[in-house]
């Protein structure tokens, strides 16, 4: 009787110690997939599609503009042709880039600090969007060449545009745009490359028919 009564103390406290360890399980179990739960899942980093950019080489801009400079090769010439284009206004082309160089040019006639203002507001329009503005002197005495160097950090419009003038008798614009909507860190191999390409414009620039030109 007293063996049987052993047996069955001992039984019920296997039982009693197996009932707890599966309870903790469960209670583990449970903690586990409450926290599974909780994660916050943290995005990858956006990729962008890497950009073939191909070697440079230039080309002197035809005689027919009263300015001149040396253009990359791989562009198109194309007259500008919006409402209020004049004749010396043309647009470097970038096919593969589907981008664009828009170039203006005003003769001087006692009205060049209306020139300089309409310039400044066209370049701190993009603050809106904009990150940040670096401005850049140039200063080519030689040529005669003067003026700013704008490099807009951000998503703006136009992320970099110059203007140059000799102070008397000419006034010279470029600015680049993107036909696409502009997001500044997937297109900024491609910003960084043709902004090698508008330093060449403005530091081979010079005026044609004047100072010995």
């Amino acid at each position: 009787m007293v063996d049987n009564q052993k047996l069955r103390i001992h039984s019920e406290s296997e039982i009693s110690i197996r009932t707890t360890n599966m309870k903790k399980l469960v209670f583990l179990l449970s903690l586990f997939l409450l926290s599974a739960c909780n994660e916050v899942e943290i995005p990858r980093p956006r990729g962008y599609f890497r950009i073939a950019l191909p070697p440079k080489e230039y080309l002197n801009l035809p005689d027919s503009f009263p300015y001149g400079f040396k253009i990359p090769a791989m562009v198109q010439l194309i007259k500008d042709q919006g409402p209020n284009a004049q004749a010396e206004w043309l647009n470097l082309h970038y096919p593969v880039f589907n981008a664009e160089i828009h170039i203006s040019y005003h003769k001087v006639k006692n009205n060049l600090q209306e020139l300089l203002n309409d310039t400044y507001d066209l370049s701190y329009k993009h603050t809106v969007k904009a990150d940040a503005i670096e401005e850049i002197p140039i200063y080519n005495a030689e040529n005669r060449v003067f003026g700013t160097f704008y490099d807009i950090e951000g998503n703006a419009a136009s992320q970099i545009q110059f203007f140059v003038t000799d102070s008397v008798n000419h006034y010279f614009r470029a600015a680049l745009y993107f036909n696409q909507s502009a997001n500044r860190d997937s297109l900024n191999p491609v910003v960084e490359y043709i902004k090698q390409d508008m330093k060449m414009i403005y530091e081979t620039l010079y005026w044609r028919n004047t100072y010995n030109h």
